[in-house]
């Protein structure tokens, strides 16, 4: 074979398997999956099922809303737990898709909203977003969704669920720069130790340092299981492009605390999912050791 008919054939080669990854990539996006996890604790009084989701992003591919509500609905959760970038702060930004879905939700049991980067820029960057920050918090009232951004709230007799303001320079840190367990103190006071204490907090990338302030389960979400997912639950790449940070997602614990790490239901900036399926996850919080 001739170096051009070689070079054809292989150039033909690269664009089927680019555009194979393409359509797969659209196919993932579109997609939902439920995933189960258990935790144990001698905190724990009373078993609980709380259904757990993240960086939803304004996502309004197909009918999202009606399956997360669908499998919500099936899954009979105690409590529905919102990590956080829900919407997307960007030119346009809207909050109409997430409005649409808390409204479907609330309907189903308590829904707890804890605060991304995305929330917080809309906060903090009014210049541009205007009211819009406001308007999704009256929105999220009118519904009865409880947002919290420094501030705690006691669930029964044995659980404690705080949710963190994270700065925006701890996003932009690179991940070997850590957080003081100071921040968290000064935001939020001391962990409750005698409840199985929860904690929001968006950025999985700080786990030592909410696991050194009391958290036993941290709720975290942000890096949207890496992209591109990788064999060994390997992320590629992460909004702050961060490469193969590990875990990815799921349930993993260091000693007595754990993280829930979701992968998010939507993208953006980098519309882009590969080999890493949008999740819905279900928590079932045990008694026990």
């Amino acid at each position: 074979m001739d170096k051009k008919k070689l070079l054809f054939s292989f150039s033909l080669t690269a664009v089927g398997i680019a555009a194979a990854a393409l359509f797969e990539s659209e196919r993932e996006r579109r997609s939902l999956i439920v995933r189960h996890y258990a935790l144990r604790s001698a905190k724990i009084k009373r078993a609980r099922r709380i259904v757990y989701l993240s960086d939803f992003h304004e996502r309004r591919l197909g009918d999202i809303e009606e399956r997360l509500q669908m499998e919500t609905k099936r899954l009979k959760p105690d409590y529905i737990f919102l990590g956080g970038d829900m919407v997307t702060a960007k030119h346009g930004a809207s909050i109409e898709a997430t409005l649409a879905l808390t409204e479907r939700l609330v309907k189903l049991a308590p829904v707890f909203y804890g605060e991304g980067n995305h929330e917080a820029r809309l906060d903090r960057d009014r210049g541009r977003y205007g009211d819009l920050f406001d308007e999704l918090q009256a929105g999220l009232e009118s519904q009865g969704v409880r947002y919290l951004s420094d501030e705690t709230v006691l669930l029964g007799e044995d659980l404690a669920l705080s949710g963190l303001h994270i700065t925006e320079n701890y996003y932009k840190r690179a991940p070997h720069d850590e957080m003081e367990v100071d921040y968290l103190r000064a935001h939020l006071g001391e962990a409750n130790a005698e409840r199985f204490q929860l904690l929001f907090a968006h950025s999985p990338a700080f786990f030592d340092a909410y696991a050194r302030w009391g958290a036993d389960l941290s709720l975290s979400g942000h890096w949207h299981g890496g992209t591109i997912r990788l064999p060994g639950n390997i992320g590629l790449m992460t909004p702050q492009a961060e490469f193969f940070r590990r875990p990815a997602s799921g349930l993993f614990s260091r000693g007595r605390h754990a993280m829930l790490l979701s992968p998010g239901i939507g993208t953006h900036s980098i519309n882009l999912r590969f080999l890493n399926l949008p999740e819905l996850m279900v928590l079932d919080l045990k008694e026990g050791v």
